[in-house]
């Protein structure tokens, strides 16, 4: 069995159950991006060495694979169909009980009363790059309390979160890091930019959600 995979939070949390061949094959598209994967490719093969690291080349795998850990995008059920684990993706809800609304606003009031105070079953980041940036900004700073006020300012230290390249490849898991803000709202207390943080997190689920809803046509 080959397991091919493009993103490794429940890629890791599957690959404790075999030992087979896994093939991490995230898309490429700069020699900056697959600099930043190889490193995190790093981090997974010193953890679960039976792995390979082959960017851009999924499709090589698609007769060969039995299970499938992978992004429910178009091109990838048309090669993968069955095969592909549709509760993979790294979000906040596995499934979502609702008519999901064309709108954020009208997404946002149906979600925010689902969300748990906490959630249960999170896994902590084994990149090491990853636990150094979370204790930065959550323990050791009080940035997220001046979060809305300083997000846009990308380039320097502590504006934004900078988590969002570690949470698009999987290498933190979003409701780890929900549970964070959660912490740290506990002993500094919430605001509006602490709220903000959880904003931007719903905004990230909206678009996964509207894109299930329309599939490709989403992009029309």
């Amino acid at each position: 069995m080959i397991l091919v995979v493009n993103e490794i939070a429940r890629a890791s949390e599957f690959a404790q159950t075999t030992s087979e061949r896994m093939v991490y094959a995230p898309f490429v598209y700069s020699d900056v991006q697959n600099a930043f994967l190889t490193a995190r490719y790093n981090a997974l093969r010193s953890k679960f060495s039976h792995s390979d690291f082959a960017p851009n080349r999924a499709t090589d795998f698609a007769a060969a694979a039995k299970v499938v850990f992978a992004w429910d995008a178009e091109d990838e059920l048309r090669l993968y169909g069955p095969k592909l684990a549709k509760t993979s993706q790294n979000r906040l809800f596995s499934h979502l009980d609702i008519s999901i609304p064309n709108g954020f606003s009208g997404f946002r009031k149906k979600v925010e009363a689902l969300l748990p105070n906490r959630f249960e079953n999170t896994m902590a980041p084994s990149d090491i790059e990853v636990q150094q940036k979370m204790q930065s900004y959550f323990l050791n700073s009080d940035a997220p309390s001046s979060y809305f006020d300083t997000r846009n300012q990308l380039v320097g230290d502590r504006f934004s979160s900078a988590l969002s390249p570690f949470l698009a490849c999987g290498v933190l898991d979003v409701r780890y890091l929900y549970n964070c803000i959660k912490d740290y709202e506990e002993v500094h207390g919430s605001n509006k930019s602490t709220y903000w943080l959880v904003f931007e997190l719903l905004w990230r689920e909206f678009f996964y959600w509207l894109y299930q809803k329309h599939g490709k046509a989403f992009f029309s």
